[in-house]
């Protein structure tokens, strides 16, 4: 159990959930790229830096949203798989109620028409929403309504940006070419 004070969350669930073999990963992945990168004409100091960055926010991502159970492979997917995450899961009695028109769905619920539609239309919106759900999960962690809110549009960047992670070094590769060749 982590023992930071509140505030330090961040540092909290890489110290609780990162371990020597992703830490090795991302410096070898780092290394890697800086040599590329050296190779190519381009500075390997910002090509270890971004490598590291991506390869640590990957790892991070990977185990936190994998904590509900809710994505096996922690892999961050543009499009809704399976039954959408987004919303707050109804409990079993106020479910009946809804799926038996007796009772409309709370907006803020897994059921409302506004929620599916984040979850099926919004590019990563459910794969957001499992990182979301997974960094509530975490021991410590706030989850008033304030705090849920609050950590929204961290939670979507960090998701996009894990996504797009692995683009990040063809980009890289083809800039230190352009300046090279100029």
């Amino acid at each position: 159990m982590c023992k930071l004070k509140k505030g330090f969350f961040l540092i909290c669930i890489i110290k609780t959930h990162s371990s020597k073999a992703a830490a090795f990963k991302s410096i070898a992945n780092g290394l890697s790229r800086g040599l590329i990168a050296k190779l190519q004409g381009g500075s390997f100091k910002r090509s270890f830096l971004m490598s590291v960055g991506s390869s640590a926010l990957r790892a991070l991502y990977v185990k936190v949203s994998t904590i509900n159970n809710y994505s096996e492979s922690g892999k961050p997917h543009m499009w809704q798989e399976g039954k959408s995450d987004v919303g707050k899961q109804l409990e079993v009695d106020e479910l009946s109620e809804v799926q038996n028109a007796n009772m409309e769905a709370p907006l803020s619920s897994d059921q409302s028409s506004f929620m599916k539609g984040v979850g099926k239309y919004v590019p990563y919106g459910d794969a957001f929403a499992e990182f979301h759900d997974g960094l509530h999960s975490i021991p410590g962690m706030l989850n008033d309504q304030l705090s849920l809110i609050v950590t929204m549009p961290p939670s979507y960047l960090l998701t996009v940006a894990t996504a797009v992670a692995p683009y990040a070094n063809t980009y890289t590769s083809i800039k230190n070419m352009e300046r090279r060749y100029k």
